[in-house]
């Protein structure tokens, strides 16, 4: 008979950070298309892999366990928190229990695992506002998540190809051109037909002269097979996501004709990170239509903004390090006395932070970032 362990009472804080990271990753998982199906998987991996695994995880995860979690008072909060955690993991960096290794994979976690760990530190403190939760998210994105994004983009913008990871031209980003709007998914597919050299998804229907009544390795006539691809190819160009098995499928049916710009694997954590950021994009429109339409348009706009009016550095770049940056930057701007240099400014919070009796400066410039929120929200 398995003992329900007891329940423990935890402090507030601890209930508010759990609720909010709970709330962030099943945000982030619904849309990177993890679904119960991966998380009850994900747990049977944990639980067999844990001692004691009755004390730390429930046997069985539901849907109704998983809404329960988003409160933080749940039993099983802290448990459900860390499947979501490894199935999104498991969904970002790896296929089918293998490694796939990605620089989009590689930066999209770091991203998620930092705004995870900000959306916990901030929100409640700017939920006490008053404000409503669409206006405080908006900030959030705006002049927290943007900033964060970017700071780290800019740090690994090499490991991209052309302007994969370059900010506001970033490839993930929704684009206005003149028949519309371009979507991360068809950016990503345009340019890895040009490097397969397709430069239409005309060019996927031709099946090589000599073998248009052969079968391919599934049975099926390899003229119809291209055809479909080509079908396929042009749904994905309109906006529409690939199934993740689909475009996997074609980009190692391709994968010699790539391989002299990137390997496949690295394509297929783009097309991952594309699928996920055309399905948040798609939710920020519906969410703020009431203050933004079409706000994931804006994402560039916001981008474009702070590349313009960058924050000063100091020598050790403590200033610019991603955790903390967006308080640098509301800081800088917001104070009335302009210093010449980014360790002058350093020097100035360290001896704010001194005066006020608080030893750890990171913490300090951190406070004064949430500070600094707030009168963006009008509360100071």
């Amino acid at each position: 008979m398995i003992k329900t362990p007891p329940k423990k009472v935890l402090p507030e804080a601890e209930v508010q950070r759990l609720a909010a990271e709970n709330q962030f990753m099943a945000f982030v998982c619904r849309h990177f298309e993890v679904g119960e199906k991966q998380l009850k998987q994900m747990l049977k991996i944990i639980r067999k892999r844990t001692p004691d695994r009755d004390e730390w995880f429930p046997t069985d995860l539901f849907r109704q366990s998983a809404a329960r979690a988003n409160s933080g008072k749940y039993r099983w909060s802290d448990a459900i928190l860390l499947v979501r955690k490894e199935a999104l993991y498991d969904n970002i960096r790896r296929n089918k229990g293998q490694a796939l290794f990605s620089p989009a994979g590689a930066i999209a976690w770091e991203i998620i695992e930092l705004l995870n760990r900000l959306y916990a530190q901030i929100f409640q403190r700017l939920k006490a506002s008053g404000v409503s939760p669409v206006q405080i998210h908006w900030v959030l994105v705006e002049e927290v998540f943007a900033p964060t994004i970017l700071v780290i983009l800019s740090e690994n913008w090499r490991r991209g190809l052309g302007t994969e990871f370059q900010g506001a031209r970033s490839w993930y980003l929704p684009t206005k051109i003149d028949i519309g709007i371009q979507k991360p998914v068809s950016q990503v597919l345009d340019r890895w037909m040009r490097a397969a050299g397709f430069l239409t998804a005309y060019g996927l229907a031709q099946p090589p002269s000599r073998r248009r009544h052969e079968l391919d390795s599934e049975g099926e006539n390899i003229s119809s097979s291209c055809e479909n691809q080509k079908k396929n190819a042009e749904r994905w160009l309109s906006g529409v996501c690939p199934d993740r098995e689909e475009i996997f499928k074609l980009i190692d049916k391709y994968s010699k004709q790539v391989e002299w710009l990137d390997q496949p694997s690295f394509w297929k954590g783009r097309f991952v990170l594309a699928c996920a950021m055309q399905n948040v994009c798609e939710a920020m429109d519906k969410y703020f239509s009431s203050i933004h339409p079409e706000s994931s348009l804006k994402l560039n706009e916001i981008l474009m903004k702070i590349e313009k009016d960058p924050v000063m550095t100091d020598e050790g770049k403590f200033l610019v390090e991603p955790r903390t940056y967006f308080a640098s930057r509301l800081v800088q701007l917001q104070s009335r006395k302009k210093f010449k240099t980014g360790d002058e400014f350093l020097s100035s919070i360290a001896a704010r932070a001194k005066k006020d009796g608080q030893g750890n400066v990171e913490e300090y410039l951190f406070n004064l970032g949430i500070e600094a929120l707030l009168k963006k929200l009008g509360q100071k």
